[in-house]
């Protein structure tokens, strides 16, 4: 069992554990593992393709969206085996959402819209025509901004998720085109827009990216410390697919860093984790990984002059790994992984002096990337061919491969140019418009800001007029209050005046009367003079 060599190397090394011994065992089952897959794949397909045929029958919203869907995931069922057709499926997605009324009445379902720019960005960055790529995702970010102008709520959880992933999307290809700086602060928005919603696989898996990004600039710091980010997250979270990646991304570390022995480990770590999960596309990576850290080990040894330990015991060890992910890739239809493990067990047998074995593989690579269309990997089978037709005195056919080697560099150097000079007019053409974007995003923020300054300016109008209307209501209040104050003073100084005057008046009265009482009683009785005026007369 091939997992022996990796186990026993690293029992020597004390870099082992009892996940290694686990991993042993579970190897066993790794063909079933790809025949389970293989057969769940065409059952996911053909699944499919019944729903879609009984969907393309009915009508309604429902049915409608519920069709995008369905074609955009038949898409992303076939886009390793078939590109061109899943750029297809979801360009029809595209048009079929593109007609649909909602249910506002509006034309136009602008989530499946936006599934559809993206998985066709994803398409074009698998081909390599990562403009192409680009460009669509910035259409999906802009059906995204349209839809987030809709809601009531801004920043919703799952336009939040699909724009973190889209982010990703842009960031990955950047990388691949070289342009680091850019590939970085698009990973940041990333993690940014999954930060804000707590999305803790998309943080670990933009902290893996963010890692990728700094180790193909050898920054081995910075990568290390995404990483172990990233590793941590996933661990936290239990999410093993995530966690056998990022224990292959240290792997590259270590292997980056020429520390074999621990690249070794972290590969047979996260090797063990996918056949543990049923990871089997990713098993055919880690092996191959594993495969080359022995080969490296032996070129080592080589150029150490240690020629016995390489050729007996490294380059064996690194057949057996390469051999095993031939297998597992064969397996899966992985026709370019197919043609990397030809390679590599070609040049084994070629740098062991094994000239008919890695003849053999180079011609089964040779004809492969013919019927693949692959001419980088058909220039260098060529070369590898040369070589070993020289290395046996077959001269004539030595010669006849290296000019085929010219004519297919010659061919993909004139690819490459015709490709170049595309990209750049695409370029100028995506530059151009993202500056019109921009123009246009400007004067539309131009025209909302003096809206929200007119805006601003009438609520301080009708704000300074409503303190104005205050502070007069609170003037005529004082005056009323000092008026009604006044008043009240005035009333009682009065009352208090006419108290004084019926006081005055009282005594006036009182003492005409004790006057009056006093004169009356001084003064003779009327009636008195009376009776004696005529008691007088009768006298006369």
């Amino acid at each position: 069992m091939f997992y022996s060599v990796l186990i026993k190397y690293l029992h020597k090394k004390r870099k082992y554990n009892s996940a290694l011994f686990f991993a042993g065992c579970m190897i066993c089952i790794s063909t079933f593992l790809t025949a389970q897959k293989n057969k769940s794949d065409s059952y996911r397909i053909d699944s499919l393709q019944k729903r879609l045929q009984i969907l393309e029958q009915a009508t309604g919203y429902a049915n409608d969206t519920d069709r995008v869907n369905t074609v955009i995931e038949l898409g992303v069922c076939i886009v390793k085996s078939n590109t061109d057709s899943s750029i297809t499926l979801a360009t029809k997605a595209l048009r079929l959402a593109e007609t649909i009324q909602n249910l506002s009445g509006a034309k136009g379902w602008l989530y499946g819209m936006g599934k559809a720019h993206n998985h066709i960005g994803v398409c074009y960055s698998m081909k390599g025509n990562f403009i192409a790529g680009v460009s669509e995702f910035i259409e999906t970010l802009k059906v995204l901004e349209t839809i987030e102008k809709s809601l009531p709520v801004k920043n919703t959880s799952d336009i939040l998720q699909f724009r973190g992933r889209v982010y990703g999307n842009i960031a990955g290809a950047y990388r691949d085109m070289g342009n680091y700086l850019k590939a970085l602060e698009y990973s940041f928005k990333a993690l940014k827009a999954n930060e804000q919603i707590d999305y803790k696989k998309g943080i670990a898996r933009n902290f893996d990216n963010i890692g990728s990004i700094y180790l193909k600039q050898a920054d081995t710091a910075n990568a290390r410390k995404y990483f172990l980010k990233a590793l941590h997250v996933n661990e936290e979270t239990g999410y093993k697919t995530g966690v056998a990646v990022n224990l292959n991304s240290l792997g590259n570390l270590f292997t980056k860093e020429q520390q074999r022995a621990k690249a070794l480990y972290y590969y047979a770590k996260a090797l063990k984790l996918d056949i543990e999960i049923g990871n089997k596309n990713f098993v055919g990576v880690v092996t191959g990984n594993i495969g080359s850290v022995l080969d490296d080990q032996g070129d080592s040894a080589i150029g150490k002059g240690n020629r016995k330990f390489a050729l007996e015991k490294k380059y064996p060890e690194a057949l057996k790994y390469f051999y095993e992910a031939m297998k597992i890739s064969e397996e899966l239809g992985a026709k370019t992984n197919v043609m990397l493990q030809y390679s590599n067990i070609g040049t084994v047998y070629l740098k062991t002096g094994k000239f008919k074995e890695a003849e053999n593989f180079f011609l089964k690579g040779l004809d492969l990337s013919f019927k693949s269309g692959d001419l980088d990997a058909r220039r260098d089978f060529e070369k590898d061919l040369s070589q070993v037709y020289d290395s046996t005195g077959r001269y004539a056919l030595a010669f006849e491969h290296y000019k085929k080697h010219i004519a297919a560099n010659d061919s993909i150097q004139s690819e490459q140019n015709t490709k170049k000079q595309t990209q750049l007019e695409m370029q100028y053409e995506f530059d151009r418009k993202q500056t019109a974007d921009s123009i246009k995003n400007i004067e539309s923020q131009k025209v909302e800001t003096i809206k929200h300054q007119q805006e601003i300016s009438r609520q301080r109008t009708f704000t300074y007029a409503g303190i104005a209307g205050f502070l007069v209501m609170i003037i005529v209040a004082g005056i009323s209050f000092v008026a009604f104050r006044n008043k009240k003073k005035a009333n009682l100084e009065i009352a208090k005046q006419k108290e004084m005057v019926e006081e005055k008046q009282k005594e006036i009265l009182d003492s005409i009367h004790y006057a009056k009482k006093i004169q009356t009683a001084l003064i003779t009785n009327e009636k008195y003079i009376e009776g004696k005026l005529k008691n007088l007369n009768r006298r006369i």
